[in-house]
C-alpha cells in the first residue's frame, strides 16, 4: 500500500474534524433539577475529556514536510480546542457552582 498526498491529506483532514461535532449546551442551571445538574455535569466532563485528547493527537502528529499550510492548520485546531475546552469548563464551573449553592 502506498503512501500517497491524497491519502496524507485525507488522513489529515480527519483529524482536524474529529472532536468538532458535538457542543455541550449545559442550559440554565437555575432550571435545571439537582439531578439533571449532576448529569450535566457528567456531559460536561466527557466533552472536555474528549476535547483534550483530539487536541493531543493533532498535537502530537508530525505531518510530512509537503504537505503546505499543514502546521499552520494543526496550530489553528489546537488553538481551538483550546479555546473549546476553556469554553467548556468555564460553563461547567457555574453549573458547579450552582449545584453547591442549591444542591449541598
Amino acid at each position: 500500500m502506498s503512501r500517497t498526498p491524497a491519502r496524507w491529506s485525507a488522513i489529515f483532514a480527519i483529524l482536524v474534524v474529529a472532536g468538532c461535532a458535538s457542543r455541550a449546551d449545559l442550559g440554565d442551571p437555575m432550571a435545571l433539577s439537582c439531578t439533571e445538574i449532576d448529569g450535566a455535569v457528567d456531559r460536561s466532563s466527557k466533552d472536555i475529556s474528549a476535547a483534550a485528547r483530539s487536541r493531543g493527537r493533532v498535537d502530537s502528529y508530525d505531518p510530512p514536510r509537503w504537505l503546505l499550510g499543514a502546521p499552520r492548520a494543526q496550530q489553528a485546531f489546537v488553538d481551538r480546542q483550546t479555546r473549546r475546552i476553556d469554553e467548556l469548563k468555564s460553563a461547567q464551573d457555574q453549573v458547579v457552582a450552582e449545584y453547591q449553592r442549591r444542591c449541598r
